[in-house]
């Protein structure tokens, strides 16, 4: 089957195994980065949010040699998993229940121009801080809502409210997590059985170490380089002005300057990355960002 006719049948396929209670519909859906992804929504008169499949990353695992019986029974699976029949409205539209779950993360402003005429954001550099509903318990693995600037008129706060508000949730909800690289590389050389001296010549004690910065969830979490006092403690652990490096929406890889690189060196570095390593989801900046540690500052 092409995509076309995987995604008519696997629709047909859902409708008639969840039965008459749901009807199933697919929908453009906009991501980061202009990015639009094609997904299906399973609705219910029994549960009033849904999770959303996107079908070219489950065409993929056709491809792949999963078979459509397969693929149509794990989703199934997964939409009678997701616990949401007790999902209340006021989770959300009662500002005194919903700022707890309040988060923010950062985009790139450039890419995400016609979203931010939508959304209540912060300016940052060549970046934007944007605000979403982190949901924590209703949904295995957890989800996230993007705050509309509706919601923040709906809740009657400024964006600098909604903006104090986030500071104070993701730096508790979701702490920094710094390490370096070489761990992660250790970590993924044990999972996948490789030999454990893999990535040794990164140099462990050397100033051409690179390090990780994201949050414990290891999601959305480029957004740990705003944390207050995250970079400043960083710098004074190496002695050193930092490089910082976008790796992703993710996190950001981190290098004491040890004068052996120049910015377009590790321009050129990000860029490459962004091209051939990431999904354009996933995409924050191609610029580098250097954090001052005497004036304490990031440019």
């Amino acid at each position: 089957m092409n995509y076309e006719v995987f995604k008519h049948a696997v629709t047909e396929q859902i409708q008639q195994q969840l039965g008459g209670e749901v009807w199933v519909e697919i929908h453009l859906i906009p991501k980061n980065n202009g990015l639009m992804k094609e997904g299906m929504i399973i609705r219910s008169n029994q549960k009033n949010i849904s999770p959303t499949f996107y079908l070219k990353e489950y065409f993929q695992m056709y491809e792949s040699g999963k078979s459509l019986a397969e693929i149509v029974n794990m989703m199934a699976e997964e939409y009678r998993s997701s616990h949401l029949k007790d999902w209340k409205t006021e989770f959300f539209t009662e500002l005194e229940i919903a700022r707890q779950h309040i988060c923010y993360k950062i985009v790139n402003y450039e890419e995400n121009m016609q979203q931010l005429k939508e959304v209540p954001y912060v300016p940052f550099l060549d970046l934007a801080i944007v605000f979403y509903y982190k949901v924590d318990r209703e949904i295995p693995g957890g989800a996230t809502i993007l705050i509309q600037e509706q919601h923040r008129k709906n809740w009657g706060i400024t964006i600098d409210e909604l903006h104090q508000i986030a500071i104070e949730n993701t730096i508790k909800k979701l702490p920094s997590v710094f390490m370096p690289m070489l761990e992660i590389i250790r970590n993924i050389a044990d999972t996948e059985g490789l030999p454990s001296c893999l990535g040794e010549e990164t140099g462990e004690d050397g100033d051409d170490m690179m390090y990780v910065l994201t949050n414990q969830d290891k999601y959305l979490g480029a957004g740990c380089i705003l944390y207050p006092n995250v970079l400043k403690d960083i710098a004074k652990k190496l002695k050193s002005n930092l490089f910082i490096l976008p790796s992703s929406i993710h996190e950001c890889i981190i290098m004491p300057d040890s004068g052996k690189f120049t910015t377009k060196t590790l321009e050129e570095l990000v860029t490459d990355m962004n091209e051939h390593f990431l999904n354009k989801e996933e995409v924050l900046s191609n610029k580098i960002y250097y954090y001052h540690a005497e004036e304490e500052r990031l440019t």
